[in-house]
């Protein structure tokens, strides 16, 4: 019988208090492994992360690098919906019907853990592991402890790990006013980094220049026109125009959804090679059917040029840019919209049922997504071009979230 550690959260974003716990489970109840799983969206903060679950998981693999026993698991990101725990247990114990499950908590958790839906059943399940301040378990711990045995019958064991006074909250303010120094001791240099690189969490300032600069669309789109060839254009005006339609029908900011679209092929004026070695020299991650097939390289190395040459800072218009070939599981509505509309602008016309999936767009996105998705997986079964893993899981995150 193996002993297997689940550890939830939005790690948004993941730092030294998020993986000390997971470590400290690992060696303290002498677990097998520890699953570490990042939530689509969280009960008690839905619709409220900051960043899109690509750019947390990506965070997390570079957090536990090298750590072993610990292991990322995306099967929140893959289900959708809301992230409640005991559909992951329920999942986890089909996995491992005949191991022991720890369900990893911090002490704050536990406050609320008779509050969460199906507690009874988490209990039934799993040893509760609580990480605790300090090296012994103070009076109000000790009795929310017993309420919760005596509710359940829960078995719960405490974690005596290296406290961090820090929270995500937190991490986020620095980094949107640019006081990094005052967290640098709580996070992984290489999490830092890839924050910094990204522009993660950092203040924008763009909507003021979209206001107070009526020329700032015309201005960006001379400058594209001069890269583009005429049909790389027209079809950059067509999907900048369709997201931005497509804002408008659900909600979104406009501005975000325009710019996002006039910049999502801007790297198409590069070479696949030039892409390639832009992406290279930034040591950024090129999937083995990217170097197959490079013309899906445009897509990232269009995210860095909008950084680089356009001067964009917001990641959930770089993410949009960035995943409008593959997609990607548990898109923001900007990345939706952005793949979507990169599908039924007015130019298109080789794509089969566009008339249906331009309707379907307006009514239900989701299924649009996942109705693209499977096109594009048909069509690349049937030329034989190679398929890059993340358009697959992306098909299977939407297809199955359609039907809920």
């Amino acid at each position: 019988m193996k002993k297997i550690g689940i550890f939830g959260g939005s790690f948004d974003p993941v730092h030294l208090g998020h993986t000390r716990i997971a470590e400290s489970a690992l060696n303290e109840l002498n677990l097998d492994k520890v699953i570490i799983i990042p939530a689509a969206d969280p009960p008690h903060k839905k619709g409220k992360l900051s960043l899109d679950a690509h750019s947390r998981i990506s965070m997390l693999h570079k957090a536990i690098e090298g750590k072993k026993g610990l292991e990322i698991s995306t099967m929140e990101i893959k289900r959708g919906g809301v992230s409640y725990s005991y559909l992951t247990v329920e999942e986890l114990r089909k996995v491992y019907p005949e191991d022991e499950l720890y369900f990893i908590i911090g002490y704050d958790s536990l406050i609320d853990f008779k509050e969460w839906k199906n507690p009874d059943y988490i209990a039934s399940e799993c040893i509760l592991a609580v990480a605790i301040r300090g090296n012994e378990p103070d009076d109000d711990l000790n009795k929310m402890s017993d309420d919760i045995r005596a509710s359940y019958g829960a078995d719960i064991k405490y974690l005596k790990c290296p406290w961090t006074n820090i929270s995500s909250h937190k991490i986020r303010e620095c980094f949107k006013n640019g006081n990094i120094d005052e967290i640098r001791e709580y996070m992984d240099k290489n999490v830092i980094k890839m924050i910094e690189d990204n522009g993660y969490y950092k203040e924008q300032q763009k909507k003021t220049i979209f206001e107070n600069n009526t020329s700032y669309y015309v201005n960006l789109e001379e400058k594209l026109k001069e890269k583009l060839d005429v049909q790389r254009y027209a079809h950059t005006l067509g999907v900048a125009y369709t997201a931005t339609a497509l804002a408008m029908r659900y909600e979104q900011s406009v501005d975000d959804a325009m710019l996002a679209g006039l910049l999502h092929d801007c790297a198409k004026c590069n070479s696949d090679n030039e892409n390639i070695k832009l992406l290279e020299d930034r040591g950024l991650e090129i999937t083995e059917a990217e170097y197959k097939n490079a013309q899906l390289v445009h897509a990232k190395a269009g995210a860095v040029l909008a950084k680089e040459e356009y001067g964009v800072d917001d990641e959930n218009i770089l993410a949009a840019i960035r995943t409008h070939t593959t997609g990607a599981p548990g898109m923001t509505m900007l990345q939706k919209i952005i793949y979507v509309a990169d599908y039924i602008e007015p130019a298109r016309t080789k794509p089969k049922h566009l008339d249906e999936l331009r309707k379907i767009a307006f009514t239900d996105l989701d299924a649009a997504v996942a109705l693209i998705l499977k096109s594009t997986l048909e069509y690349l079964k049937k030329t034989k071009k190679p398929i890059d893993p993340t358009t697959q899981e992306t098909f299977e995150y939407y297809d199955t979230i359609r039907f809920e």
